[in-house]
């Protein structure tokens, strides 16, 4: 099963579970295995490119390695980067997911082949119409059903501050 998994994640590089493993970081323990120029592993910065072994850059690039807490007595964590201390917790994933919501769908034969991904999924056939549906926005949320001219105010009916979309509902 692990394999399938692994396979997945190599087959499809821009999943929602390579993207959620991409994202994830390690805590700097022991060093044992942290790999410096395929982690990104110092903090505030984009990019790390030595451009000599005695130059480093710029002195914020000096500043945040020497920031950096270090420990050799502990074993290196994954952490969550996007978590306050680390840990996975769904409001955290708040807002990565809510970016990788707002993506354009196709609506002409052009994207006929992300709708062909969706058909052939291993999955059940409910989830596979649920899926479509989201994704053409025919999910009957009150947002939806004001768009089509029924008089409500659209308001969602669990928090009672923002418009129902289907976003907000996810």
């Amino acid at each position: 099963m692990l394999v399938k998994q692994c396979w997945r994640l190599i087959k499809w590089p821009n999943s929602l579970m390579a993207r959620v493993i991409r994202v994830s970081r390690w805590r700097i323990g022991a060093r044992s295995s942290l790999l410096i120029y395929g982690d990104r592993w110092i903090p505030r910065l984009h990019s790390f490119m030595i451009q000599s072994p005695l130059i480093l850059g710029q002195d914020t690039t000096a500043e945040a390695i020497l920031s950096l807490p270090l420990s050799a007595q502990a074993d290196d964590v994954l952490i969550w980067h996007f978590g306050k201390y680390g840990n996975y917790l769904v409001r955290s994933d708040y807002k990565p997911s809510k970016s990788l919501l707002s993506i354009e769908v196709p609506s002409d034969s052009a994207g006929l082949g992300c709708w062909k991904s969706i058909w052939i999924m291993n999955v059940p056939p409910k989830v596979k119409s649920f899926i479509w549906k989201v994704c053409r926005n025919w999910i009957p949320l009150l947002f939806n059903i004001t768009s089509r001219g029924i008089s409500y105010n659209g308001i969602c009916p669990v928090c009672f501050k923002v418009p129902e979309t289907t976003t907000h509902a996810l």
